[in-house]
């Protein structure tokens, strides 16, 4: 029996998306870009950071404003996105957050 994954990713700049869109070929498993509000991030990495450090120091992660499908219909879950400030980006610290009592 083949086991159903799911890709979940983050990805602000697209290069997450190039990598998620060769797994999900490899896989045929289905995907989905974690995504938040278009005003919560600019199109800057470095000014991206300073609000990153932010949200962390105030423990304030940014809101998925797509919904999670029952993770429990897959046997795996593949999770991804860029590494910010030598740290997991917010949205998938978030994303790992709302799923947690899974």
């Amino acid at each position: 029996m083949a086991q159903q994954a799911l890709i979940v990713y983050y990805s602000q700049f697209n290069n997450t998306t190039k990598l998620a869109k060769l797994i999900q070929d490899a896989t045929k498993a289905p995907a989905l870009r974690l995504r938040v509000a278009d005003s919560v991030y600019p199109n800057n990495m470095e000014a991206t950071g300073r609000i990153y450090q932010q949200q962390l120091k105030q423990r304030q992660l940014p809101i998925l404003i797509n919904s999670v499908p029952q993770l429990n219909q897959y046997d795996v879950v593949l999770v991804g996105g860029p590494v910010w400030n030598g740290n997991v980006a917010a949205p998938v610290i978030e994303f790992l957050k709302t799923i947690q009592g899974y």
